[in-house]
């Protein structure tokens, strides 16, 4: 894989193919979290290399949330979902489904 991707994570093949470079950024994406059928889904497939901790800001899901997370043993310990409005937002939680309260983006 380090061969044929660049630190950037973009493809290491000319010319610049955007189905390669966007779609393995995306595909990481959605390791990470999801957000279909009406709630974000946090960690759903997080690969064993990366379950010992780790931690992202910043990630946005539908409906306009940013989401951010810190995760140890493959299991999350501190989640964070905003939105530009106060509105309500179900987030599933190492397999939990909650309702949560979305925080108001500054």
């Amino acid at each position: 894989m380090t061969y044929n991707t660049l630190p950037n994570l973009f493809g290491n093949h000319p010319p610049f193919q955007l189905d390669g470079s966007f779609g393995f950024s995306a595909a990481i994406l959605e390791m990470l979290i999801q957000s279909h059928a009406g709630e974000i889904v946090l960690l759903p497939a997080l690969p064993k290399a990366l379950q010992a901790q780790g931690s992202f800001t910043g990630l946005r899901a539908r409906g306009g949330y940013t989401v951010d997370i810190e995760w140890k043993s493959g299991k999350v310990t501190n989640y964070r979902v905003a939105a530009k409005d106060c509105q309500s937002v179900k987030v599933r939680v190492n397999g939990e489904l909650k309702t949560v309260g979305a925080e108001i983006l500054r």
